[in-house]
Protein backbone atom coordinates (compact mmCIF):
# COMPACT_ATOMS: atom_id res chain seq x y z
CA UNK A 1 0.00 0.00 0.00
CA UNK A 2 1.53 3.40 -0.66
CA UNK A 3 2.47 5.30 2.09
CA UNK A 4 0.30 8.29 3.21
CA UNK A 5 -1.07 9.26 6.57
CA UNK A 6 -4.91 8.78 5.62
CA UNK A 7 -6.66 6.33 6.85
CA UNK A 8 -8.02 4.12 3.75
CA UNK A 9 -10.64 3.08 3.74
CA UNK A 10 -11.42 6.43 5.86
CA UNK A 11 -12.93 6.49 8.92
CA UNK A 12 -15.21 9.08 10.49
CA UNK A 13 -15.25 10.00 14.10
CA UNK A 14 -19.31 10.25 15.51
CA UNK A 15 -21.70 12.31 14.05
CA UNK A 16 -21.20 13.71 18.15
CA UNK A 17 -18.04 14.57 18.34
CA UNK A 18 -17.72 15.80 14.23
CA UNK A 19 -20.24 17.98 15.52
CA UNK A 20 -18.09 19.49 18.60
CA UNK A 21 -14.90 19.42 16.92
CA UNK A 22 -16.53 21.89 14.08
CA UNK A 23 -18.09 24.10 16.44
CA UNK A 24 -14.45 24.65 18.39
CA UNK A 25 -13.03 25.05 14.79
CA UNK A 26 -15.62 27.39 14.27
CA UNK A 27 -15.81 29.19 17.46
CA UNK A 28 -14.23 32.16 18.75
CA UNK A 29 -10.43 32.07 18.94
CA UNK A 30 -8.22 32.09 22.32
CA UNK A 31 -4.53 32.35 22.60
CA UNK A 32 -4.78 28.42 24.26
CA UNK A 33 -7.35 27.16 21.38
CA UNK A 34 -4.90 25.10 19.14
CA UNK A 35 -2.90 23.48 21.88
CA UNK A 36 -6.67 22.47 23.14
CA UNK A 37 -7.34 21.17 19.58
CA UNK A 38 -4.01 19.07 19.13
CA UNK A 39 -5.03 17.56 22.19
CA UNK A 40 -8.70 16.68 22.01
CA UNK A 41 -7.40 14.80 18.27
CA UNK A 42 -4.44 13.18 19.76
CA UNK A 43 -6.89 11.75 22.33
CA UNK A 44 -9.92 10.78 19.94
CA UNK A 45 -7.48 9.86 17.39
CA UNK A 46 -6.66 11.21 13.99
CA UNK A 47 -10.41 10.18 12.35
CA UNK A 48 -12.69 12.40 9.85
CA UNK A 49 -14.45 15.00 11.12
CA UNK A 50 -18.02 15.37 9.28
CA UNK A 51 -18.62 18.66 8.30
CA UNK A 52 -20.86 21.35 6.73
CA UNK A 53 -20.19 23.79 4.40
CA UNK A 54 -21.50 27.17 3.91
CA UNK A 55 -22.89 26.05 0.86
CA UNK A 56 -24.94 23.21 2.00
CA UNK A 57 -23.37 20.05 0.91
CA UNK A 58 -21.24 17.96 3.88
CA UNK A 59 -17.38 16.42 3.28
CA UNK A 60 -15.78 14.01 5.51
CA UNK A 61 -12.38 16.31 6.33
CA UNK A 62 -8.93 15.41 7.43
CA UNK A 63 -7.91 18.37 10.09
CA UNK A 64 -4.51 17.92 8.91
CA UNK A 65 -4.31 19.09 5.53
CA UNK A 66 -4.69 22.70 4.53
CA UNK A 67 -7.57 22.62 2.19
CA UNK A 68 -9.61 20.76 4.18
CA UNK A 69 -9.01 22.78 7.31
CA UNK A 70 -10.19 25.42 5.64
CA UNK A 71 -13.87 23.86 5.27
CA UNK A 72 -13.83 22.77 8.62
CA UNK A 73 -12.75 25.92 10.24
CA UNK A 74 -14.33 27.99 7.75
CA UNK A 75 -17.32 26.00 6.03
CA UNK A 76 -15.28 26.89 2.85
CA UNK A 77 -12.34 27.07 0.44
CA UNK A 78 -11.10 29.73 -1.58
CA UNK A 79 -14.53 31.92 -1.32
CA UNK A 80 -13.22 33.93 -3.75
CA UNK A 81 -13.48 30.98 -6.43
CA UNK A 82 -16.74 29.41 -4.34
CA UNK A 83 -18.62 32.45 -4.75
CA UNK A 84 -17.67 32.65 -8.21
CA UNK A 85 -19.08 29.09 -8.79
CA UNK A 86 -22.05 29.51 -7.21
CA UNK A 87 -23.02 32.72 -9.07
CA UNK A 88 -22.27 31.71 -12.32
CA UNK A 89 -22.67 27.74 -12.83
CA UNK A 90 -26.41 26.82 -13.95
CA UNK A 91 -28.33 24.38 -14.44
CA UNK A 92 -27.38 22.82 -17.67
CA UNK A 93 -23.87 23.40 -16.81
CA UNK A 94 -21.35 20.46 -17.61
CA UNK A 95 -18.35 21.34 -15.10
CA UNK A 96 -14.73 19.84 -15.58
CA UNK A 97 -12.50 20.01 -12.22
CA UNK A 98 -9.07 19.10 -13.30
CA UNK A 99 -7.16 18.12 -10.19
CA UNK A 100 -10.14 17.77 -8.35
CA UNK A 101 -8.08 16.60 -4.89
CA UNK A 102 -10.84 15.52 -2.38
CA UNK A 103 -13.38 16.93 -4.09
CA UNK A 104 -14.51 20.49 -2.90
CA UNK A 105 -14.93 22.34 -5.69
CA UNK A 106 -17.01 19.19 -7.37
CA UNK A 107 -19.35 18.58 -4.74
CA UNK A 108 -20.16 22.67 -4.89
CA UNK A 109 -21.00 22.44 -8.48
CA UNK A 110 -23.03 19.60 -7.62
CA UNK A 111 -24.99 21.21 -4.87
CA UNK A 112 -25.32 24.34 -7.46
CA UNK A 113 -27.09 22.12 -9.78
CA UNK A 114 -24.50 21.37 -12.36
CA UNK A 115 -26.16 18.46 -14.92
CA UNK A 116 -22.21 16.63 -14.81
CA UNK A 117 -19.59 16.64 -12.81
CA UNK A 118 -16.40 15.20 -14.78
CA UNK A 119 -13.31 15.00 -12.26
CA UNK A 120 -9.61 14.28 -12.98
CA UNK A 121 -7.26 13.05 -10.31
CA UNK A 122 -4.61 10.98 -10.57
CA UNK A 123 -4.15 9.98 -6.60
CA UNK A 124 -6.06 6.90 -5.96
CA UNK A 125 -6.19 7.55 -2.32
CA UNK A 126 -7.95 11.47 -3.13
CA UNK A 127 -10.23 9.77 -5.53
CA UNK A 128 -11.36 7.48 -2.55
CA UNK A 129 -12.13 10.63 -0.58
CA UNK A 130 -13.94 12.35 -2.91
CA UNK A 131 -16.12 9.60 -3.64
CA UNK A 132 -17.01 8.92 -0.27
CA UNK A 133 -17.64 12.41 0.04
CA UNK A 134 -20.06 12.35 -2.95
CA UNK A 135 -21.88 9.64 -1.35
CA UNK A 136 -22.45 11.47 1.85
CA UNK A 137 -24.54 13.19 -0.03
CA UNK A 138 -25.79 10.91 -2.34
CA UNK A 139 -24.86 13.44 -5.66
CA UNK A 140 -24.69 11.08 -8.32
CA UNK A 141 -24.46 12.71 -11.72
CA UNK A 142 -20.42 12.63 -11.50
CA UNK A 143 -17.27 10.35 -13.27
CA UNK A 144 -13.96 10.62 -11.69
CA UNK A 145 -11.15 9.93 -14.14
CA UNK A 146 -8.03 8.71 -12.60
CA UNK A 147 -5.57 10.16 -14.57
CA UNK A 148 -3.33 13.24 -14.70
CA UNK A 149 -3.67 15.26 -17.60
CA UNK A 150 -1.24 15.71 -20.04
CA UNK A 151 -0.34 17.10 -23.09
CA UNK A 152 -0.41 13.04 -24.08
CA UNK A 153 -1.26 9.93 -23.21
CA UNK A 154 1.47 7.72 -21.17
CA UNK A 155 3.34 7.53 -17.89
CA UNK A 156 4.37 9.65 -15.37
CA UNK A 157 5.82 10.19 -11.49
CA UNK A 158 3.31 11.54 -9.78
CA UNK A 159 4.55 13.15 -5.89
CA UNK A 160 2.34 12.98 -3.10
CA UNK A 161 2.45 15.86 -1.23
CA UNK A 162 2.95 15.46 2.54
CA UNK A 163 -0.16 15.18 4.72
CA UNK A 164 0.18 18.96 6.04
CA UNK A 165 -0.73 20.25 2.47
CA UNK A 166 -1.77 17.41 0.04
CA UNK A 167 -3.34 19.85 -2.88
CA UNK A 168 0.74 20.25 -3.37
CA UNK A 169 0.92 16.77 -5.05
CA UNK A 170 1.37 17.09 -8.73
CA UNK A 171 4.25 16.24 -11.19
CA UNK A 172 6.72 17.89 -10.01
CA UNK A 173 8.45 16.50 -7.22
CA UNK A 174 8.39 18.28 -3.99
CA UNK A 175 10.51 17.58 -0.60
CA UNK A 176 8.88 15.01 1.62
CA UNK A 177 6.65 13.68 -1.19
CA UNK A 178 5.97 9.88 -1.72
CA UNK A 179 6.64 8.99 -5.16
CA UNK A 180 4.11 6.97 -7.73
CA UNK A 181 3.98 6.30 -11.33
CA UNK A 182 0.18 7.67 -13.25
CA UNK A 183 -1.59 7.00 -15.79
CA UNK A 184 -1.08 10.50 -18.43
CA UNK A 185 -3.76 11.35 -20.92
CA UNK A 186 -4.97 14.61 -22.92
CA UNK A 187 -8.49 15.64 -22.46
CA UNK A 188 -9.13 15.75 -25.93
CA UNK A 189 -8.52 11.64 -26.44
CA UNK A 190 -10.38 11.12 -22.95
CA UNK A 191 -13.03 13.38 -24.00
CA UNK A 192 -13.17 11.34 -27.71
CA UNK A 193 -12.92 7.95 -25.86
CA UNK A 194 -15.91 8.73 -23.40
CA UNK A 195 -17.65 10.73 -25.48
CA UNK A 196 -17.92 13.51 -23.01
CA UNK A 197 -20.97 16.12 -23.24
CA UNK A 198 -20.23 19.82 -24.16
CA UNK A 199 -18.37 21.35 -21.68
CA UNK A 200 -19.65 24.74 -20.08
CA UNK A 201 -17.44 25.80 -17.29
CA UNK A 202 -13.55 24.06 -16.22
CA UNK A 203 -11.28 24.53 -13.30
CA UNK A 204 -7.70 23.71 -13.48
CA UNK A 205 -5.42 23.03 -10.33
CA UNK A 206 -2.66 21.23 -11.21
CA UNK A 207 0.80 22.88 -9.53
CA UNK A 208 2.67 23.90 -12.36
CA UNK A 209 1.62 21.68 -14.92
CA UNK A 210 -1.58 23.96 -16.43
CA UNK A 211 0.45 24.48 -19.79
CA UNK A 212 0.84 21.20 -20.82
CA UNK A 213 -3.03 20.28 -19.91
CA UNK A 214 -4.16 23.11 -22.16
CA UNK A 215 -2.35 21.53 -24.98
CA UNK A 216 -3.68 18.56 -24.63
CA UNK A 217 -7.29 20.10 -24.79
CA UNK A 218 -6.44 22.47 -27.03
CA UNK A 219 -8.90 20.74 -29.78
CA UNK A 220 -11.56 19.57 -27.30
CA UNK A 221 -11.55 23.55 -26.03
CA UNK A 222 -12.01 24.67 -29.72
CA UNK A 223 -14.70 21.79 -30.16
CA UNK A 224 -16.39 22.53 -27.06
CA UNK A 225 -15.56 26.30 -26.32
CA UNK A 226 -16.56 26.53 -22.82
CA UNK A 227 -17.50 30.16 -21.21
CA UNK A 228 -15.15 30.14 -18.70
CA UNK A 229 -12.30 28.07 -17.83
CA UNK A 230 -10.60 28.56 -13.88
CA UNK A 231 -6.87 28.07 -13.22
CA UNK A 232 -3.70 28.57 -11.53
CA UNK A 233 -0.69 29.56 -13.07
CA UNK A 234 2.37 31.06 -11.30
CA UNK A 235 2.56 35.06 -11.16
CA UNK A 236 4.39 36.72 -14.12
CA UNK A 237 5.04 40.45 -14.77
CA UNK A 238 1.17 40.68 -12.87
CA UNK A 239 -0.26 37.96 -15.19
CA UNK A 240 -0.48 33.97 -15.97
CA UNK A 241 2.22 32.19 -16.98
CA UNK A 242 2.67 34.07 -20.78
CA UNK A 243 2.97 30.68 -22.63
CA UNK A 244 -0.39 30.01 -21.12
CA UNK A 245 -2.18 33.51 -21.98
CA UNK A 246 -0.63 33.45 -25.66
CA UNK A 247 -2.39 29.57 -26.09
CA UNK A 248 -5.94 30.81 -24.74
CA UNK A 249 -5.85 34.12 -26.00
CA UNK A 250 -5.26 32.20 -29.41
CA UNK A 251 -8.06 29.99 -28.63
CA UNK A 252 -10.66 32.47 -28.04
CA UNK A 253 -10.53 33.69 -24.59
CA UNK A 254 -9.28 37.02 -22.58
CA UNK A 255 -7.95 36.26 -19.25
CA UNK A 256 -8.66 38.50 -16.16
CA UNK A 257 -7.42 38.09 -12.55
CA UNK A 258 -9.60 36.79 -9.36
CA UNK A 259 -8.09 38.21 -6.45
CA UNK A 260 -8.17 37.35 -3.04
CA UNK A 261 -10.59 38.65 -0.37
CA UNK A 262 -7.62 39.28 1.57
CA UNK A 263 -6.21 40.88 -1.10
CA UNK A 264 -2.75 39.27 -0.87
CA UNK A 265 -0.75 38.51 -3.79
CA UNK A 266 0.77 34.57 -3.78
CA UNK A 267 3.42 33.21 -6.16
CA UNK A 268 0.44 31.26 -7.61
CA UNK A 269 -2.82 32.97 -8.62
CA UNK A 270 -5.99 32.29 -9.68
CA UNK A 271 -6.77 33.57 -13.14
CA UNK A 272 -10.05 32.98 -15.70
CA UNK A 273 -10.07 32.94 -19.78
CA UNK A 274 -13.95 34.33 -20.56
CA UNK A 275 -14.94 33.38 -24.03
CA UNK A 276 -14.48 36.26 -26.21
CA UNK A 277 -17.68 38.39 -26.87
CA UNK A 278 -19.11 36.62 -23.49
CA UNK A 279 -19.27 40.20 -21.14
CA UNK A 280 -21.92 38.24 -18.34
CA UNK A 281 -19.14 37.42 -16.30
CA UNK A 282 -16.93 40.56 -15.98
CA UNK A 283 -19.20 42.31 -12.94
CA UNK A 284 -18.51 38.56 -11.00
CA UNK A 285 -14.97 38.83 -11.19
CA UNK A 286 -13.90 43.32 -10.96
Amino acid sequence: MLQNSYQSPPVLHSPWISRLLEAYYRGPGHPAKFRVLNYLEGALGHKRILVKSRYGFVMAVDSRDLVQRHVLSLGEYEPEISRLLRNTLQADDVYIDIGANVGYHACLALRCGARRVICFEPDPLNCQIMSFNFALNKFQSYDIFKYALDAQDGERVFYRAPINNVGKSGLTKIDGSVPFNVRTASLTLVAKKHVFPRATVIKIDVEGWELAVLRGAAEFLKETQPRQIIFESSLQAGGPDPEVKHLLNELGYRLAHIPRDDGSIQEAENFVALRNGDSSLERLIG
